[in-house]
């Protein structure tokens, strides 16, 4: 199965590839073979979004669940409801790192997917070009 740095590597490397070379130089067929490259990895990385964000979900539960037992712990210990809640916060920091980087993730892969939705109507413009530039020599 592939991985999402692979998924993400090879997004770039068409990306830097469009970047690098002029346009004009792209030939019909590469255009073509670029965009089915990228909406195939498109489709992909948007199910490793949703795989992250149903373990960014599950975090944030695991994580409130974590703080509503840290805080009755405290209440137990006859710690103020502000003290409680601050101490059952403090607590599950770590937690909330994860849930924090797991967010974060979801963000830059969602950017990219909207990059690469750019980049494939970039590419299909030009293809369209080539299609008139072609029908206007014949």
């Amino acid at each position: 199965m592939i991985e999402i740095n692979e998924i993400v590597n090879k997004i770039l490397d068409i990306r830097n590839s469009l970047a690098t070379r002029k346009m004009r130089d792209w030939t019909g067929e590469d255009l073509t073979a670029a965009i089915l490259e990228l909406s195939i990895l498109k489709m992909s990385l948007g199910r490793f979004i949703a795989g992250i964000e149903d373990e960014k979900n599950q975090q944030e539960t695991h994580r409130k669940k974590l703080e509503a037992i840290e805080y009755f712990k405290n209440r137990e210990d006859k710690q103020s409801t502000r003290d409680s809640e601050l101490n059952a916060r403090l607590d599950t920091i770590d937690e909330l790192k994860k849930e924090l980087k797991l967010e974060s993730q979801v963000k830059d892969l969602r950017i990219l997917r909207e990059d690469t939705s750019t980049l494939i109507d970039t590419i299909r413009t030009r293809i369209s070009f080539l299609k008139k530039e072609m029908n206007g020599l014949s």
